[in-house]
């Protein structure tokens, strides 16, 4: 493991990891002030092939090559959360079969597609508290498991992959939970807390695997009776606290046995 911290530069010597081939994980912390901007060449890359584990955070400006997962065949998780990277982009014939785990929070982005297009292996992704307004990841991430994309602008998902298990969407621009995520066969747990969802418009949630469900702090003035219709029995954690509810239909929990948590206040 290599770290480096508040080093406060523009750019790294070609040859700062020639001797480094074996090196497994790469941790960049505060490598560049607000008033600088700091590149990261590919050629910088090069040696590393055998990491797994990428980490450049909370710096400013940063330029990355579009070849960077070229230099990283290796790859496992990439984390570049908490630069205010406003646009990423990759060359496509680059694809690091191996990427897993992708942190792309904490940045401007408004678009992510093209740079995850064809990367088959990623199991989970955060784009939180960016600017994404549509998100479409089907056929671009095929074995998706867990999605947290928290705090953007997102009203609308296209499409998901069936295998995803775990969504956050809370803080966002939700009027109702997407078609995308109430037909995922395999959803376990989901929030759409900060939203305005509103009851009138709800469609069943089809897995019956769904054991928690936050959707507080919307515009809810009823539990809507579609929610559970799968997986009432399976159901372990309901949060509808500060919606507009003020009493739950006679009968809507009658089959939930395995609620362990219920909030409900205003």
């Amino acid at each position: 493991m290599y770290f480096f911290q508040g080093c406060h530069t523009t750019h790294f010597s070609v040859k700062l990891f020639e001797d480094l081939a074996a090196l497994r994980t790469l941790e960049l912390d505060q490598i560049s002030k607000s008033t600088t901007s700091f590149e990261m060449s590919e050629d910088v890359l090069m040696p590393l092939a055998r990491l797994e584990k990428f980490s450049l955070t909370r710096s400013s400006n940063i330029e990355l090559p579009q070849r960077l997962l070229c230099s990283l065949p290796h790859l496992q998780v990439l984390n570049l959360s908490s630069n205010g990277i406003p646009t990423l982009r990759r060359e496509e014939t680059c694809v690091a079969q191996q990427l897993l785990i992708v942190d792309l929070s904490k940045n401007q982005l408004s678009s992510i597609e093209q740079f995850l297009r064809g990367i088959p292996a990623i199991r989970q992704i955060s784009i939180a508290h960016n600017q994404i307004v549509n998100f479409d990841s089907s056929s671009a991430t095929p074995f998706l498991q867990q999605l947290d994309a928290e705090y953007n602008r997102i009203s609308e998902l296209k499409s998901l992959p069936d295998t995803v298990v775990h969504v956050n969407l809370a803080g966002n621009l939700l009027k109702t939970i997407p078609n995308a995520v109430t037909v995922l066969p395999n959803l376990v747990a989901l929030n759409v807390s900060r939203n305005t969802i509103e009851a009138w418009n709800s469609s069943i949630l089809m897995s019956p695997e769904l054991e928690m469900l936050d959707a507080s702090f919307n515009n809810l003035d009823t539990l809507p009776s579609e929610w559970l219709q799968k997986c009432e029995k399976r159901l372990a954690h309901l949060h509808l606290d500060h919606n507009q509810i003020e009493q739950i239909p006679v009968g809507v929990l009658l089959n939930s046995t395995n609620l362990q948590t219920v909030r409900v206040f205003l």
